[in-house]
């Protein structure tokens, strides 16, 4: 079976300050640190998340 292109599993080097962050907002969240890291991403590369420059 194929995997979905979504679910693809990658291995990243996260800096521990970074890790630390996204834990204690999974914590918070009720969520996976993986998803909490995905939706960060997300929120950085959708177009209108970025802010213009001048």
């Amino acid at each position: 079976m194929m995997r979905d292109e979504a679910d693809m599993r990658t291995t990243l080097s996260i800096e521990d300050d970074v890790r630390i962050a996204a834990r204690a907002m999974a914590t918070q969240q009720q969520q996976r640190i993986g998803e909490v890291i995905s939706e960060l991403a997300r929120a950085f590369t959708e177009p209108a998340a970025r802010p213009r420059r001048a």
